[in-house]
């Protein structure tokens, strides 16, 4: 069972208790007035842009024991959410899936979570101001986390797979140190363009090539500090 395309202006969305619903498809609620949506579990699918433009949309809960294993492109842009939890089971997040969400202050993995990819653009322009990136994650997009001017923290799972971090990724962020797990073999230019004074710490182990000390400009970040961890 799928939800296609919802035209009709709706404030509050409900499904009802067992719902068997597998998908909800590209543009379903795009540019309604809702306001707070439950995902039903058996829900395993969130097509392209679902929910594009519901500028309203403050709060979206996923049902315990959620199927839920990939969130689409831009399916929660625009959107009025300040805080979502993604369920354990989701283990892709699509090209601009939360972009622009201005007043997203909160992004919460469940434990255990299976999310292999963060996609370009997937949460720029929000408001958060911490995240923890999962150990599935392997890599993180070009522009993940872009324009995320708040943002001060980003921590990585103990044990990350994360292997590479794209170009602009968190550029333009409120960052001051980060440590970069030993997995990472790649980091793109401009990773960490407009990012000024701040500390990258390497864990031991990793096969990155990189000068330590202080002073230096690296991935289009200024004055960037480079510790090799033992």
């Amino acid at each position: 069972l799928s939800i296609r395309r919802q035209r009709q202006m709706c404030i509050r969305d409900s499904f009802e208790s067992g719902s068997q619903l597998t998908s909800i498809g590209r543009w379903a609620f795009m540019n309604t007035g809702l306001t707070t949506i439950t995902i039903p579990a058996s829900v395993t699918s969130i097509d392209n842009d679902a929910f594009w433009g519901c500028s309203s949309l403050t709060s979206v809960i996923f049902e315990s024991g959620s199927q839920l294993t990939s969130i689409g492109e831009g399916v929660f842009r625009s959107t009025g959410l300040t805080t979502i939890t993604i369920p354990a089971s989701v283990t892709f997040i699509g090209e601009s899936a939360f972009n622009n969400c201005s007043g997203l202050t909160s992004v919460i993995f469940e434990s255990g979570s299976q999310v292999t990819s963060i996609g370009k653009y997937a949460f720029r322009s929000t408001g958060l101001t911490t995240i923890t990136i999962p150990a599935a994650v392997t890599s993180i997009g070009r522009g993940a986390f872009w324009s995320c001017s708040s943002l001060t923290s980003v921590t990585f799972e103990s044990g990350s797979q994360v292997t590479s971090i794209g170009e602009y990724a968190f550029s333009d962020t409120g960052l001051t140190t980060i440590t970069i797990p030993a997995s990472v073999t790649s980091i793109d230019d401009s990773a960490f363009n407009s990012v000024s004074n701040f500390t990258m710490n390497i864990e031991s182990g990793s096969s990155l090539n990189l000068t330590t000390g202080s002073g230096q400009s690296l991935y289009g970040g200024t004055n960037v500090t480079v510790n090799l961890l033992s």
